[in-house]
């Protein structure tokens, strides 16, 4: 997904936002695991994270990383904000709380910045969001 409805057409000409909500909804609905990325930082608002959040749920997806978008060159769509580490811990306290009930095991990490999207052996976590049911 790469990030909010308002923004995608900015940052991502070549792909649209329900097209890739279909496409992963299509992925989730076949038994895969599905998984979606989105970078903060664009000038989203709160609300378009927990929405864009609602929405992957919605559709399947049981993964999501959040993290910091960096401007790779001076070409590429400017930062608008650093998220501070409080909005990152909001972004999974909230939905801790709003989604425990849909969930059989709940892992949530959501960092600033994010090295890689793989198991973290140190710190016993994976550098991902489960938003929706895990498990069988």
């Amino acid at each position: 997904m790469e990030t909010v409805r308002r923004i995608s057409p900015l940052v991502r000409s070549a792909a649209n936002y329900d097209t890739s909500l279909q496409v992963i909804g299509h992925v989730a609905g076949s038994g895969i695991k599905s998984k979606s990325g989105i970078m903060v930082g664009l000038g989203e608002t709160p609300r378009e994270v927990e929405t864009i959040m609602d929405d992957l749920l919605a559709v399947g997806c049981q993964i999501l990383t959040i993290g910091q978008y960096l401007q790779p060159t001076h070409r590429h769509y400017p930062v608008a904000e650093y998220v501070t580490p409080q909005q990152f811990a909001a972004y999974k306290n909230n939905r801790i709380r709003e989604r425990i009930q849909h969930c059989r095991k709940r892992l949530l990490s959501a960092r600033p910045i994010m090295q890689r999207n793989t198991y973290d052996r140190k710190q016993n976590t994976f550098p991902i969001c489960f938003i929706g049911k895990t498990g069988k």
